[in-house]
């Protein structure tokens, strides 16, 4: 049996971490891609401490969508790590990257790696294990229109959170302000999110989950 490269459709390769496919002799799937900067705006604008670092709500994101692509049904993610981070910088704006799938056990195991093109060493900057869905909002029985709130956080007070953080050394672009509006209870927390960007090529927007 011969093993090519074999490309995802042109829906499927608008997604920058998931370009080229290949399936090893071994059973593995390994998903490739080589990103610039640019491939990667507006998720560049995760910035701590002076550094551009691709936030790891797009690191859980990839993951999922690869699983989605090979199976065509959701999964949950378990045992989620994150060992490394990918770092751009005016020294290295551009990164390869890989996200190896095997299956084992009845159990899908995800490693994402990535590396610099000058550098021969991959580096593992995150791992998980995919499983089938057990539960949901709904199956937990969480009613929030029948909560009553003690603290709400309005817009105002949600802008002055972003300035403070940022003058901590944590400055989220437009990308990342997504929370708009937060109330909570003893026990439960309720927020709005809304993105302003159109994000395209994605399953759930990053910035949205990062929020």
């Amino acid at each position: 049996k011969h093993y090519w490269y074999s490309f995802v459709s042109l829906e499927q390769k608008k997604h920058p971490f998931l370009r080229d496919r290949l399936e090893a002799a071994n059973g593995h799937i390994i998903y490739s891609a080589a990103l610039t900067r640019k491939d990667l705006h507006p998720w560049d604008e995760h910035q701590i401490f002076s550094k551009n670092l691709v936030p790891g709500a797009l690191l859980i994101e990839t993951m999922i969508h690869a699983l989605h692509m090979e199976l065509q049904k959701p999964l949950d993610l378990v045992d989620f790590k994150i060992h490394s981070s990918i770092e751009f910088s005016s020294e290295a704006d551009s990164v390869e990257t890989q996200i190896l799938l095997n299956f084992e056990n009845n159990d899908w195991f995800l490693h994402f790696y990535a590396r610099n093109p000058q550098d021969q060493l991959w580096v593992k900057i995150a791992s998980s294990r995919g499983q089938d869905e057990t539960t949901s909002i709904e199956e937990n029985g969480i009613a929030v229109k029948d909560m009553t709130f003690d603290n709400i956080f309005d817009k105002e007070m949600v802008k002055t959170f972003y300035r403070n953080i940022e003058d901590s050394g944590v400055r989220y672009g437009d990308a990342f302000r997504v929370v708009e509006h937060v109330q909570s209870s003893s026990n439960i927390i309720e927020a709005k999110l809304t993105t302003q960007r159109d994000i395209k090529g994605y399953l759930f927007s990053p910035g949205l989950l990062d929020g």
